[in-house]
């Protein structure tokens, strides 16, 4: 008796880790196939230009006002996103010295500033775009936008979450007495 309850435990395990995979597998099938959760993302080697002129099922004229208005936006977001990295560069160099921490909430500021400014001139891009679509095409936009957005988004980098904030607005407060330079247009 005591040999068929030995043999028996292995059995159980092995048709537990089964049933697990099988679970883990049909849920992976169904959240990646057309109609799941995740069907409307583009795939990560498709051109946004093309996954949207697809799913809105643009016709040609409108095909060439979207391609008109995305060579305007890359032109509009092309330095933007320049002088972010190279500003993102200069705070980051702050590191290496004793920087005050008006300098620092100056440096950071600056950085946010341009990054409003590449928000903006993003979601003006949408926007247009979305003009020029007919009512069926604009509800099909509202929702592929978001999937579209986070495509576009940078890589989010694994790591421990960021730290919770806590002064007015969610912002850290601030240290010294000087407020952060503007952004000269």
């Amino acid at each position: 008796m005591k040999n068929f309850t030995n043999s028996r435990w292995p059995f159980i395990i092995t048709l537990v880790l089964v049933t697990a995979n099988i679970v883990t597998l049909t849920l992976l099938w169904t959240n990646n196939r057309p109609g799941g959760k995740h069907a409307m993302a583009p795939p990560l080697n498709e051109d946004v230009f093309e996954f949207l002129s697809r799913e809105l099922k643009l016709d040609s004229a409108q095909k060439e006002n979207y391609r008109e208005l995305r060579d305007e936006h890359r032109a509009q977001v092309r330095p933007i996103r320049d002088s972010i990295r190279n500003a993102k560069d200069a705070f980051f160099d702050l590191l290496k010295g004793n920087t005050p921490d008006s300098a620092v909430a100056a440096a950071n500021h600056r950085i946010s500033l341009l990054e409003e400014r590449y928000n903006g001139v993003t979601y003006t891009h949408f926007s247009k775009l979305r003009k020029i679509c007919n009512p069926e095409q604009q509800t099909k936009f509202d929702q592929v936008i978001h999937e579209v957005l986070r495509q576009m988004a940078p890589p989010r980098q694994q790591g421990p979450p960021p730290p919770k904030r806590e002064g007015p607005g969610g912002l850290p407060p601030m240290k010294g007495n000087h407020p952060p330079e503007p952004l000269s247009p």
